[in-house]
């Protein structure tokens, strides 16, 4: 899949088009809705074979179409813009997404090899960046309402999570019906999701595909932003 991107991104700069095309087509930021804690892209520098390959395919296009390499960058950054700023108007980005993307495509008007590696952490940054107070705050807000329904604290619904433990299993120990704690969990997701779309994170489109996903995740007993958030964080401890 990376050697699949790589060479997408030697086309001119596709690797942010193929971004773009993503979130408008998915309907929604995964980031948001898996919230546990890959809310970045890793970084991948380039290296000097691959260098060499975006680089000769950059002059060898150029050179077919007659332009210089400086005027292919810019007139691939001014399609890409054109892209974005249609997107927009469509309603498939928020203002805020817009920006983001904006700022990554200004990178591509020289030296586009040179910005690839650049450009893999630069936008991962920028929806890091943008979309991790939201994703603290939302974290907070479904995992106090879950330990209210399920009658523990949030201190101790963290121990008990941190502890390798399920929701339904915590659930079954406390006596407490599964569907309930469902029902409470994607009510405080779809609360959070509202003031997100108030806020120009997401689009109502986005929104509702989001929920849709935790919605299905739930029902296959899975509670993303609780659990896996959780163990993600861990994970990244030092």
């Amino acid at each position: 899949m990376r050697r699949r991107i790589l060479w997408a991104t030697a086309g001119g700069g596709l690797f942010l088009a193929g971004l773009l095309v993503g979130l408008i087509s998915s309907g929604g930021l995964p980031v948001f809705a898996l919230g546990g804690g890959q809310t970045h892209t890793q970084a991948h520098a380039l290296s000097q074979p691959e260098q060499a390959y975006c680089d000769l395919y950059m002059t060898t296009l150029a050179g077919k179409l007659g332009v210089s390499v400086d005027k292919l960058e810019q007139a691939n950054a001014d399609a890409l813009t054109a892209v974005i700023d249609q997107a927009a108007a469509d309603g498939k980005l928020t203002p805020t997404q817009k920006t983001m993307l904006a700022q990554q495509v200004d990178k591509l008007r020289s030296g586009l090899c040179a910005q690839l590696s650049h450009l893999r952490k630069g936008l991962g940054d920028s929806l890091h960046n943008a979309l991790r107070p939201a994703l603290e705050k939302t974290q907070a807000a479904i995992e106090a309402a879950v330990a209210v329904k399920l009658n523990l604290t949030t201190q101790a619904l963290d121990a008990d999570l941190a502890a390798g433990q399920t929701i339904p299993d915590i659930a079954k120990a406390q006596h407490v019906a599964l569907s309930d704690v469902n029902t409470a969990y994607l009510d405080a997701v779809k609360a959070q999701l509202a003031q997100a779309v108030s806020a120009g994170l997401l689009t109502q489109q986005q929104s509702d595909r989001v929920y849709t996903e935790l919605q299905q995740a739930v029902n296959k007993g899975h509670y993303p932003l609780l659990e896996h958030y959780k163990h993600a964080d861990a994970s990244q401890q030092p």
